[in-house]
């Protein structure tokens, strides 16, 4: 599987709500890997 780095960022003045949505049979945040953050959550990945 092909993966994108992506963020999210609100460039305007009202409050960003975002919807995540998982489906399969494992939902985990396991796949999660961090690049860039800005609010130290974790270990930061070079690749």
């Amino acid at each position: 599987m092909d993966w994108t780095r992506h963020r999210i960022a609100n460039t305007g003045t009202d409050d960003l709500i975002v919807i995540e949505v998982q489906f399969g049979q494992l939902l985990s945040e396991d796949d999660i890997v961090r690049f860039d953050d800005i609010y130290g959550r974790g270990e930061l990945n070079d690749a």
